[in-house]
């Protein structure tokens, strides 16, 4: 009976200790704590209020979860998780953006759920980095809750600022602070952007209208063209701090540059590319293929610092120095002189922008001759955006340096635009020039018979010969013509010059000290007209570009523009007066173009073009070929570096 009692007893205490075991495991569960962070502090959003429910009913639900022992899959059930974040505004996300405005509003989403809150932080120069716990939301809708946050007095620096969000839903804590469901937090959205501060090199505003160089005079007149173009591009805005990091050069500009050209050897013009495109201009640079960074130190600096790929596999550099293999739409030679510029600074800061949609032509390179050896134009039209696209759009096409293609003309209110190769058939000159009648002239001209002045560079071969036929016709049927030439064939010479009377002079200006080379030439490319031109009995109108008088012109890569104004016209006419009365003569001469200066070093010898043999052959000139094409014996020759001879004995200049 003892040992049954006993027996008893000892089964009551097993079953008291088990009790007791499993109520302390019950209570120990409750109280484990869950999450890393805090809950969040007090809100003024309308989530605030739902989170507080959400609260409550969790401190109402622990004795449930206390009776079954913490089970994990009725935990993770209880547990609300925080959604991703994503910025919706702000610029191209997970970009270094340059802006110069020193405020930044960021708007950020993300899918709706019982608790939700936002918390953000800004990194960058003078903050702190610290997380905001409440970050603003602005509305919600079924299924997404918005929110957006605003920045001031940002300032301008070097370094990248840095805008991270991010979802969270706080940590529900039940009796005596202990936590009931551990925070959860969503994988956040970050910005990084840059603030510049805007600068230029220089403030000056190119105008329309004509530059000449004067290649007699002093420093200033001599460079007067490259000057005007390179206070160009030092007044093309772009961002200061880029001197200590290009990274967003590859990404933003605020303005442009695009030049074409044969020929640029000129350390000025390279430097001031060079100075734009470390401030985040975009700089891009097409040149004939003559020259190399091995033959030119300028093209070398643009080259090196630029590089030579205009694409980065299907997508356009925003900067590039390019030599064209041997024409870049044309065949043979890149001969196009164009210089584009153009600024595009956003809102508030559009006063920067004060060279907008500008073009220069011309016959200007960028070189040491065009400036001190060369007789130069260059005319510029400024925030013309329709004539802009006309050139940025060819210069679009030449970039690709991808064969041979054809262009039609194209009209912009006052200025007409051919690049050659034109379409077939198509040659700009002899087309403009039969558009001129010379009688019936009305308020221009002289004593009603249209006036032509024609300012020739390069004249010569069968094209020159054609030319200088319509031009001939035009005296025979009463015209007043006036012509300046640099380089012309004596047979060209020879169809204009003879039997003229008073209505027709024909003038060299390219002259030399030794006998041998040339120190001054004209290198125009330009006709202007007074009297009957189309329908116009009273029109002005000039031409000016690149094209010569050559059967090169009409596959090489060209510009013709035609320009109908009076102001230009009389600015034309008014410089081709001081050129025939400060150096020309009616003596008919050829001399050799200096070598330098935007040529390549060649070393060989050409035959004497025109020269006679002991028998009165004239060197170079085929069996059978006309005589008009041999100049008298004894007249000096082009034998420069860059001019070929053919077997007619016709020269052939690039430039």
């Amino acid at each position: 009976m003892r040992f049954a009692i006993r027996l008893l007893v000892m089964l009551a205490l097993v079953l008291s200790a088990t009790s007791v075991q499993a109520t302390s495991t019950a209570d120990t569960g409750r109280s484990t704590p869950g999450g890393s962070s805090a809950a969040a502090g007090p809100s003024d959003d309308p989530s605030a209020t739902r989170g507080t429910a959400t609260q409550s009913t969790a401190d109402r639900s622990a004795a449930t979860r206390s009776s079954t022992a913490a089970s994990p899959t009725r935990r993770t059930a209880a547990r609300v998780t925080a959604p991703a974040v994503r910025i919706t505004s702000g610029g191209s996300l997970r970009r270094l953006r340059p802006t110069t405005v020193g405020r930044a509003t960021f708007s950020y989403t993300a899918n709706r759920v019982p608790g939700l809150h936002f918390q953000c932080k800004l990194n960058g120069p003078g903050q702190r980095g610290i997380w905001h716990q409440n970050c603003p939301i602005t509305g919600s809708t079924a299924t997404t809750v918005m929110g957006a946050m605003s920045y001031r007095l940002l300032t301008a620096q070097s370094r990248p600022y840095t805008f991270t969000v991010q979802a969270y839903i706080p940590a529900v804590l039940g009796a005596g602070g202990t936590v009931v469901t551990p925070r959860s937090e969503g994988r956040p959205d970050t910005f990084a952007w840059y603030i510049y501060s805007l600068m230029t090199r220089d403030h000056y505003v190119p105008r329309t209208g004509l530059h000449f160089n004067y290649p007699l005079g002093n420093t200033s007149s001599v460079r007067r063209n490259l000057t005007h173009v390179i206070r160009t591009i030092d007044s093309m805005p772009g961002y200061r701090q880029p001197y200590q990091t290009s990274a967003p050069c590859r990404s933003s500009s605020v303005s442009r540059i695009r030049i074409s050209l044969y020929s640029l050897t000129d350390q000025p013009v390279a430097k001031a590319l060079m100075a734009a495109a470390k401030r985040c201009v975009s700089v891009q640079v097409l040149m004939n293929n003559h020259l190399s960074s091995s033959t030119d130190p300028a093209w070398h600096r643009l080259q090196s610092g630029l590089g030579a790929r205009v694409f980065s596999g299907r997508v356009p550099r925003p900067s590039f120095a390019h030599r064209c293999s041997f024409g870049c739409l044309g065949s043979g030679v890149l001969h196009t002189k164009m210089y584009l510029f153009d600024s595009f600074v956003p809102r508030p800061r559009q006063a920067w922008n004060k060279v907008v949609a500008t073009v220069m032509t011309g016959s200007t390179n960028m070189t040491f001759n065009a400036a001190k050896v060369q007789w130069n134009d260059l005319y510029t039209v400024s925030d013309n955006p329709r004539l802009y696209n006309i050139f940025g759009h060819q210069f679009d096409r030449m970039k690709r340096d991808n064969g041979f293609h054809r262009t039609d003309p194209v009209n912009a209110g006052n200025y007409q635009v051919v690049f050659s190769p034109a379409r077939v058939g198509l040659d700009p000159y002899l087309s403009d020039l039969r558009s001129i009648h010379c009688t019936g002239a009305r308020g221009a001209g002289v004593h009603g018979r249209s006036i032509v002045y024609i300012n020739m560079h390069a004249w010569f071969g069968s094209r020159g010969l054609a030319i200088a036929r319509q031009v001939r016709s035009m005296y025979n049927h009463g015209c007043y013509v006036r012509v300046l030439y640099g380089f012309m064939s004596y047979g060209v010479y020879s169809i204009l010059h003879r039997h003229t009377g008073g209505r027709m002079s024909v003038r060299r200006t390219v002259f030399s000290h030794n006998g041998v080379t040339a120190y001054i030439y004209s290198h125009f490319k330009n006709i202007a007209v007074s009297g009957y031109v189309g329908r116009a009995r009273n029109a002005r109108v000039s031409w000016t570009g690149s094209n010569n008088f050559t059967n090169d012109g009409t596959h090489f890569d060209e510009v013709t523009l035609r320009i109908n104004s009076a102001s230009v016209y009389n600015a034309y006419v008014r410089q081709f007066v001081f050129m025939r009365n400060r150096m020309s003569s009616a003596i008919y001469a050829n001399f050799s173009e200096p070598s330098g200066g935007g040529r390549a070093p060649r070393a060989f010898a050409l035959a004497p073009f025109g020269r006679a043999t002991a028998d009165g052959t004239p060197l170079g000139v085929a069996p059978g070929t006309s005589p008009e094409l041999a100049a008298p014996p004894g007249t000096p020759t082009i034998t420069a570096p860059g001019i070929t001879v053919d077997a007619n004995g016709v020269p052939h200049a690039a430039d």
